[in-house]
């Protein structure tokens, strides 16, 4: 038996609760997003755009696994922290070889081009314009307003004469994970900046530590009239410039470690060392390895033991639109507080294939426990009837020991 089993089989219970049964034989059920039911449609997405989409192949023995794994966390079973390896599960759950074979032959007939096939045989990425991608499938494809945002997404469940192993299609809509971090407001209720720490540092949201300052009076006069005002005063002053003293008020990791009473669990010795966590974003942040050292320094943390891995087919790296932020959160706080374990940052080239990059971290056994934190759009309606690209709801903070 093998520990490193049940990360695997984590992620594929999280991923057969995740994506839609296919029914077998030519329709692929439950796999319209649910986000199109509130959004107004803009009509056919041009023919010629060029997308990429996902085949999911179904598991092998799936109810069994379920169990399986249940099994492996009651305290009393027999198989009880019975691990199997990487070579068990496959050949009793992965697809298999010659099955994702004949889905990739299918969708290469479909003018479908191979972008990449999972080294466990659970997916194939292909490539082709809209029009090959609604031939293939029988869908349309169609562009949606949301929020004042465009996605496209198919108007219907995807059927062909190859899906019998399908279980699901992601990549026909674009609506995908979103990083859901706020910026502290100012009074005029616009974001508070980043502030530069020094020529050579990147800008940094460093807030005061000490929330309360005690009692304070000060009086302004103006205009003819004067006013005092009297109380415990919030944060520091809003022209401060001070290093570790910069408006507005924050928790730092002492704060959050003292609510959740991690201390006296560092002062038994377990801090995360000689595990490993592993942090999936997309697109990552240019700057994080910097950041996350100026982070350590400034908070009086251990050095960050920090690697990036770049999922397949993570090119000309866009980043932005919220991602840096969310990269930056996630990496910074896992160490301030498992200060002791190493981090693994998977980078996942796109929104949409943030669950095939988990795949690969679990293919590749990068570490023992895996922490992500997404979430969909708000305003419509049950989460889990989004669709196969927008499963957030079923993976925040989804994390599984190896």
């Amino acid at each position: 038996m093998h520990r490193r089993f049940v990360l695997a089989a984590a992620f594929l219970v999280a991923l057969s609760g995740i994506v839609p049964t296919a029914v077998f034989g030519q329709n692929i059920a439950n796999n319209t997003p649910g986000f199109i039911k509130k959004a107004t449609d803009l009509g056919p997405v041009d023919p010629a755009t060029i997308i990429e989409v996902t085949a999911w192949l179904k598991l092998h023995n799936e109810n069994q696994l379920d169990q399986l794994v249940k099994q492996q966390y009651t305290k009393n079973h027999p198989n009880f922290h019975k691990w199997i390896t990487q070579d068990q599960f496959n050949a009793q759950f992965s697809p298999t070889a010659q099955e994702v074979k004949a889905v990739q032959n299918w969708l290469n007939s479909h003018n479908l081009t191979t972008v990449s096939v999972a080294e466990n045989n659970f997916f194939v990425r292909v490539q082709g314009t809209v029009d090959d991608v609604e031939k293939a499938f029988h869908v349309q494809i169609d562009s949606f307003s949301v929020n004042g945002q465009t996605f496209r997404s198919n108007t219907g469940d995807p059927s062909g004469d190859g899906v019998g192993n399908v279980a699901a299609i992601t990549g026909m809509d674009d609506f995908g994970f979103q990083p859901k971090n706020v910026r502290p407001m100012d009074a005029e209720g616009q974001p508070v900046p980043s502030r530069p720490l020094s020529t050579v540092i990147a800008n940094g949201a460093f807030f005061e530590r000490a929330c309360f300052g005690g009692f304070e009076t000060h009086t302004f006069t103006g205009g003819g009239a004067t006013a005092t005002y009297t109380g415990n005063r919030y944060g520091a002053n809003i022209n401060n410039t001070t290093f570790g003293h910069l408006p507005p008020c924050g928790y730092s990791p002492g704060d959050v470690r003292a609510v959740y009473n991690m201390n006296s669990l560092y002062a038994a010795g377990l801090n995360g060392a000689g595990e490993t966590i592993v942090i999936v974003d997309a697109f990552g942040s240019p700057t994080i390895e910097r950041d996350a050292a100026v982070f350590s320094s400034f908070y009086g943390l251990s050095p960050i033991d920090l690697s990036i891995v770049k999922a397949p087919g993570l090119a000309n790296n866009p980043h932005g639109a919220g991602w840096d932020t969310e990269t930056t959160l996630d990496v910074e706080w896992a160490h301030a507080m498992a200060p002791g374990a190493k981090i693994a940052l998977v980078v996942a080239p796109a929104r949409s294939s943030l669950d095939e990059a988990i795949n690969y971290a679990v293919v590749h056994r990068l570490g023992n426990t895996i922490s992500n934190s997404w979430a969909s759009l708000e305003g419509f309606g049950n989460p889990a009837q989004l669709g196969p690209s927008s499963e957030s709801s079923k993976w925040p903070q989804r994390r599984a020991s190896m």
